[in-house]
């Protein structure tokens, strides 16, 4: 009966289809994708009076470097495995406009969850965590766990090939604009939301800054008006290449359109 009742939700409507990701997560029993992974907590200072842990894998090096080498070509890019500068930034900016309260909070490749437990801690209503990497789904229901925010689920997300995202009053898209095409389909998912019947508020954030993926994800967007600002974040995080943490200024691009005003 379960797999009849999937196949039926996957055939329908696109909300039934994300019906059907939500019934997976819930209900059918996972790998544990962690498996035998080290991890470690990391506490991620938002501003002088706010901080949120996050649970991380300690090191990342060895993957990025097979990534980057093209060992597996069907590996999933490691970089969901730790937090970034944008991820902060989007937590700064959901503090700052006041709208997580009550709402239905959307997070788009959301990593190990900072800004999907940032929206809980500011009051959402439920807050419902995207990625397309294992990894990063099971390290963001650790990290959500960890914190007692019960009402972050984490669902795997492809942009590429799953259904529209389901209606939401706020779209959070943070740090994913690192791939040209990336950020053009992120643009464009976010644009569809934004022309949808619920509108929400969309918060994106890009701290990797690649020259033209910014300008992508604005193209694809198609919101007059929308514009990037540039904000310092002070940042300690993982390195890629290094196994030793990272300390940095970052200046991250942050970008909200409201269209309630």
């Amino acid at each position: 009966m379960p797999a009849r009742l999937l196949a039926l939700l996957a055939i329908t409507t696109p909300t039934a289809a994300w019906l059907g990701q939500i019934f997976r997560h819930r209900f059918l029993p996972r790998r544990n994708a962690l498996e035998g992974v080290e991890l470690r907590p990391r506490t991620i200072h938002i501003d002088p009076d706010w901080s949120i842990d996050v649970v991380e894998i300690a090191t990342v090096k060895s993957r990025v470097e097979r990534w980057m080498a093209e060992e597996d070509a069907l590996a999933v890019d490691p970089f969901g495995a730790v937090c970034w500068p944008g991820a902060v930034a989007a937590a700064r900016a959901l503090k700052r406009l006041g709208v997580a309260a009550g709402a239905d909070v959307l997070c788009v490749g959301a990593g190990t969850g900072l800004e999907a437990l940032a929206a809980s801690a500011l009051g959402a209503a439920t807050v419902t965590a995207l990625d397309y990497a294992p990894e990063a789904l099971e390290l963001c229901r650790r990290s959500a766990a960890a914190a007692g925010c019960d009402n972050v689920e984490a669902v795997h997300y492809d942009l590429y090939g799953d259904a529209d995202l389901p209606p939401c009053d706020v779209l959070v898209v943070a740090d994913v604009l690192y791939d040209l095409g990336l950020a053009a389909r992120c643009g464009e998912v976010a644009g569809a939301a934004l022309r949808g019947g619920r509108r929400p508020v969309v918060v994106a954030t890009d701290s990797q800054r690649y020259a033209g993926h910014g300008d992508a994800f604005l193209e694809t967007l198609a919101s007059p008006g929308a514009a990037w600002r540039a904000e310092a974040v002070a940042f300690t995080g993982s390195g890629l290449l290094v196994d030793d943490d990272q300390s940095y200024e970052a200046t991250a691009n942050v970008l909200v359109v409201d269209p309630r005003r």
